[in-house]
């Protein structure tokens, strides 16, 4: 019995050793690291100062840890390897840079990945260091001071500022050190320049250098310019400016044929020369000798030249007239070629406000002009001087401006009772003579009108009335497709009648635009056939019987309106998109002035009273010309 026992406790110790083993060998790894900021975290930021930190870990298994990137120099960890529990130290130097630095730490078990930690560093304030803050004063002699630089912020920049701070001057730079340099001192007191330091990434971040140069005690004498330009060859001034701690200098003009130079003014710190015109072909030369009673030891000599005369030559580009804006207004540039010295221009001529210089180089002038709003054509003139080489020199151009113009038609009613078109188109005026139309001219606007009488308002006629036919004309045609304007003057010499249509200046059938009366209202009606149907464009003024009325009709085909004015003013407007259609018959495709045209041999819907202007611009027209154009009949 006690044989069995001792056989049963070794087969239990057994399945209990065999139960242990098996636990361990599949119990999974794993690792915990405890930081400043939490357990397992995955990332920590640290500030840009020195850093050092014990990180505990616990792990039931082998461990390392792989830094990536491998370069990240500036992060330390130890050890980077264990087994089980463990502490480990991460430190970090100081960040200097201005950006921040990071690198990842990867903490495997073999080949097993078992936890990752991103560590930030900040980055450093930017900061400007430049020495010695106080610098040495430069010599009277003069010479060079170099000043060092530091920053953790890349690139740096640094100008001279300060008033009478041009004695000094940047002789060299490299990334660390700027040289400056100053000639020999000509001042009796201390100068002093300021140095402004700047970071190109901040340029908030700034820091002052005073550079000081020691007072001059020698006796000196310097003339400013010393190399003075030349005097034009129409004469003029020239001033040398003193600089000297020497109170007795004088100034004498030496060298052969140098009487052209005379000295006309001086004071203690400056001289003034002057010259007239050169009348010589050849450059002529003189010298100005500086000396001093006292100190004979010094002497200074300065040059003056005066160029030699020529004819002055101006070309203007471009080359030919007419110089012309348009009528829409802008600007025109011309660029100067010359050999004077220096010019003018100034604008001239009667009512030339309309034209203002824009803009001047020293080889360019523009002018520019704004919309001409009337129908006249402006003129200015411009007048190119050389007054320091050549009094006398002068050269003119006349700059000019488009009026508006009826570049369709534009109906001039004659003596004779006849009528003609007096626009660039000249189309052909056929005038139906008849009982019903005449010509009589009208002394309040100083002009012949066209006067229709037919017996009954709204009748039809096969005479007395003008027909201007562009059947054909497809240029035409194109023109009033785009968009166009029409004008007239009228005056009604009848009683008004409700329920017909009257039409004074028109090409309507089925199609086409003009004017007429609305039969319902008698207002004055803008009616162009636009986008598969008539736009009715009314102004709700109904003319009274004797009174001239001014009326223009816009159509804007790229706006999509139509508008009517009376008298100047907006009256009506109306949206009108689409294409602009013909009459339905070519047989009509003439305009009529007295009526609307019927057929291709009566006219219809015809008017009773004046007609002085009729008239088709293609053009859109603005409110500002269209009020120009009544203001001109006005006058």
């Amino acid at each position: 019995m006690k044989r069995h026992l001792t056989l049963l406790a070794a087969v239990a110790m057994t399945i209990l050793c065999v139960s242990c083993d098996k636990d361990d060998t599949q119990s999974d790894p794993y690792i915990t690291i405890t930081t400043p900021t939490g357990e397992n975290p995955n990332s920590i930021t640290i500030e840009a100062t020195a850093y050092s930190q014990d990180f505990t870990i616990s792990s039931n298994a082998s461990w390392r840890i792989e830094k990536q990137p491998s370069t990240a120099d500036w992060l330390t960890v130890s050890p980077l390897e264990g087994n089980g529990d463990a502490t480990i130290k991460v430190s970090a130097p100081a960040n200097e840079q201005t950006s921040r630095l990071q690198a990842m730490l990867t903490f495997y078990s073999g080949n097993t990945k078992l936890h990752s930690l991103t560590i930030v560093q900040n980055p450093a304030a930017s900061y400007l260091n430049v020495e010695p803050i106080k610098p040495d004063s430069i010599p009277a002699e003069g010479g060079d001071i170099t000043l060092n630089v530091s920053t953790n912020a890349g690139s740096w920049d640094a100008e001279i500022t300060g008033e009478n701070s041009t004695w000094l001057t940047e002789k060299e730079r490299t990334e660390t050190t700027i040289t400056f340099t100053a000639a020999k001192s000509t001042s009796t007191s201390e100068s002093v320049a300021k140095v402004i330091f700047s970071l190109t990434s901040d340029p908030n971040i700034t820091q002052e250098i005073d550079i000081v140069q020691k007072a001059q005690n020698e006796p000196f004498l310097a003339i400013d310019p010393a190399e003075p330009q030349n005097i034009p060859m129409g004469g003029g001034d020239i001033v040398l400016n003193i600089n000297t701690n020497i109170t007795d200098w004088d100034a004498e003009i030496t060298g052969e044929n140098s009487a052209w130079l005379t000295e006309k003014e001086r004071t203690e710190t400056s001289i003034t020369f002057t010259a007239a015109a050169n009348p010589e072909t050849i450059e002529q030369v003189a010298t100005v000798t500086f000396t001093s009673k006292e100190y004979p030891e010094i002497e200074e000599n300065v040059t003056i030249k005066q160029n030699a005369k020529e004819e002055i030559y101006m070309d203007l580009t471009p080359e030919e007239e007419p110089y012309t804006i348009a009528i829409e207004g802008g600007d025109i540039k011309l660029v100067i070629g010359t050999n004077a010295t220096a010019w003018d221009a100034e604008i001239t001529g009667d009512n030339s406000a309309w034209l203002t210089e824009k803009e001047r180089t020293e080889t360019t002038i523009t002018f520019t002009a704004d919309v001409n709003a009337t129908p006249d054509q402006l003129s200015a003139n411009v007048k190119f001087t050389a007054p320091s080489d050549d009094p006398d020199f002068e050269k003119v151009i006349t700059i000019t401006q488009n009026g508006l113009i009826a570049d369709l038609l534009d109906i001039q009613f004659l003596e004779d009772g006849t009528a003609t078109d007096v626009s660039p188109m000249n189309k052909n005026v056929e005038t139906l003579e008849g009982p019903y139309f005449s010509t009589a001219y009208l002394e309040s606007y100083k002009k012949y009108v066209g006067r229709f009488a037919p017996t009954e308002l709204a009748t039809s006629l096969s005479d007395s009335y003008l027909k201007i036919d562009y059947a054909g004309d497809e240029a035409y045609k194109s023109a009033l497709a785009d968009g166009h304007t029409m004008e007239m003057l009228i005056m009604l010499n009848s009683d008004l009648k409700i329920g017909s249509e009257i039409k004074m200046f028109s090409s309507m059938q089925g199609g086409g635009t003009g004017f007429l009366l609305k039969k319902e209202t008698n207002e004055f009606t803008f009616l162009p056939y636009v986008g598969g149907g008539w736009k009715w464009c009314t102004s709700g003024i109904v003319p009274e019987k004797g009174v001239y009325y001014h009326v223009v009709g816009v159509w804007n085909k790229d706006a999509g309106k139509a508008y009517i004015y009376i008298n100047g003013e907006l009256k009506g407007e109306i949206e009108a998109s689409g294409d602009l259609s013909f009459p339905n018959t070519e047989a009509c495709h003439w305009f009529c002035v007295g009526g609307d045209p019927g057929s291709a041999t009566n006219a219809e819907c015809c008017w009773i009273g004046d007609i002085g202007i009729a008239r088709i611009y293609d053009k859109v027209l603005t409110d500002a010309q269209v009020a120009a154009l009544y203001d001109r009949i006005n006058e």
